[in-house]
Order: structure tokens, then sequence, then C-alpha cells
């Protein structure tokens, strides 16, 4: 497939997965729910297309390989999961008021908070990844830190270092990811487990 921009050529190309029976009989049965609660029907067809993963690349064979991408859009995928967390939980997407200097205030204590909370996280991660062999939840360390606004008083009374201590010891308790049978897309790609592979 080829698009044209001007004078620029893009070389796109469709990579096809097929995939496992297992992920296939989940899909179906969360579309047909779907399709219930709108009062439709899917065809035969529709049903059939949910039997492959469908991906888009602009970067040819001999950069990547076509079992590569299905990991590589895993990875892309967290990276929409970090600005889905911004607009969720620090409402980078609402700004309210019309003068400049608040909407310049609001939007650099914003990106401000953005730029601190994910060296907490990336600390916290490692601390339950070495001591605990679980995964701190990126959205329950978050909504911890906004709570009584524990991340603000620290930083507005200089006790991060408290901060810090009190975080790592409520670690345990209801700020972790929850057991998955299937492995998360960290954990796959730490222990190089290609997309076709992490299946199985």
């Amino acid at each position: 497939m080829r698009v044209y921009l001007g004078e620029e050529r893009i070389c796109s190309r469709l990579v096809a997965y097929c995939t496992p029976e297992e992920v296939v009989n989940e899909r179906r049965l969360r579309a047909k729910r779907a399709a219930q609660k709108q009062g439709k029907t899917l065809s035969r067809e529709y049903l059939e297309w949910l039997a492959y993963s469908f991906y888009i690349a602009n970067a040819g064979i001999e950069t990547w390989s076509a079992e590569i991408i299905g990991t590589l859009y895993r990875m892309r995928w967290q990276i929409e999961l970090i600005f889905k967390q911004w607009k969720q939980l620090f409402r980078i997407d609402v700004i309210r008021g019309s003068r400049g200097e608040r909407i310049r205030c609001l939007l650099y204590g914003r990106l401000i908070m953005i730029h601190i909370v994910p060296r907490i996280y990336a600390l916290s991660a490692w601390y339950c990844s070495y001591t605990m062999d679980s995964e701190v939840s990126a959205v329950k360390l978050i909504q911890w830190l906004q709570r009584k606004g524990r991340l603000c008083q620290s930083i507005t009374n200089n006790r991060l270092s408290l901060l810090m201590e009190e975080l790592l010891n409520s670690l345990s308790k209801g700020l972790l990811k929850q057991k998955r049978l299937r492995k998360t897309t960290a954990g796959l790609i730490r222990n190089g487990i290609g997309f076709l592979e992490s299946f199985s």
C-alpha cells in the first residue's frame, strides 16, 4: 500500500496475525454482549474477522520483521495509556478560565506534577518488583498521592522523604496490581517473549 502526501511517498504494510483460539473466543463473547446491549446482531463475516489481529506499519520488512510488529504496538499502547492517565488523573485536558496567567499557572502546575509523579512511580515500581515480586498500580498510586493532598502538602512542607517512607509502607495495602494469569506487557518485554509466543 502506498500513500502520497504531495511529493513524498510513504509505504505502509498490513501485518495480520492469526489469533489463538482462546483469545478469539473471548473477543467474540465480548462483541456479542456489546451487540446485544445495542440490539444488534453480528454477521458471520464480522465474527470471522475477530480471529485476526491487524496492524499497519510504515517500516519496511528490512527494519522490522512481521514477528516483532505486535510486540512494538503493545509497547506503543503503554504510551497511549500514559496519556489517558494524564487526562483522567491530572485533568491535563480541562482548564477553566480565560485569563492567560491563570491558564499558564494551571498548565505549568499540572506539567510539574506529571514530571514528579513518574519518578515516585518508578521508585515504587522498582521496590515492588525486587521486594514483593509484584507490580504497583499507577492509577492507585496517583490516587493515593492525591488523597488528602498528600503530595502537595509534602512538597509545600519539604517532607518528600517522609511521604516516600509512608508510601513504601503502604504499597502492600491496596496499591498493587491484582495478580493476573496473563503476563503484563512489561513482563513480556522483560522476559523477551514475542507477540505470538505470549498467548501460549
